[in-house]
């Protein structure tokens, strides 16, 4: 996202169905809700999930892992639990240590299971989620 008055370096965007989800930091309220303004002017964006933290630049702590490692240690640790691996969730994304799940499931346990499983990988600030769990047929 570029636009003046919101820093980008530590915000991210993904966007599925049209369902846009601003997630990251940014160092101000306003900077927030400029944030999300802009997005809900972007042609297509249906909805916006704003899950954006304040976090004042001071307070920003270093991440200590690359999210490429942080991403592979995260699936594997997906992998090796029998209820999230066969959960339908995945990781969408991650960003300075912050964690995106998206996917399908039936099991509220496993999406649950899934969020405590990616927050306790090394280097992993904050888990996300644009899980959709699905009422049992």
């Amino acid at each position: 996202m570029t636009t003046e008055g919101v820093s980008a370096a530590d915000l991210n965007v993904d966007t599925v169905n049209g369902i846009v989800t601003l997630h990251g930091e940014v160092a101000t309220d306003t900077e927030k809700t400029l944030a999300e303004k802009v997005t809900r002017g972007i042609d297509g964006a249906k909805d916006v999930k704003n899950l954006l933290r304040v976090v004042p630049g001071a307070q920003r702590k270093v991440v200590q892992r690359a999210d490429d490692v942080i991403l592979k240690a995260v699936q594997d640790a997906f992998k090796a639990n029998r209820r999230v691996n066969d959960s339908g969730i995945a990781v969408a994304s991650v960003n300075k240590g912050v964690v995106l799940l998206s996917g399908k499931t039936t099991s509220v346990e496993g999406h649950l299971e899934a969020v405590e499983v990616a927050n306790a990988v090394r280097g992993v600030r904050r888990v996300s989620t644009e899980v959709e769990v699905l009422p049992v047929s």
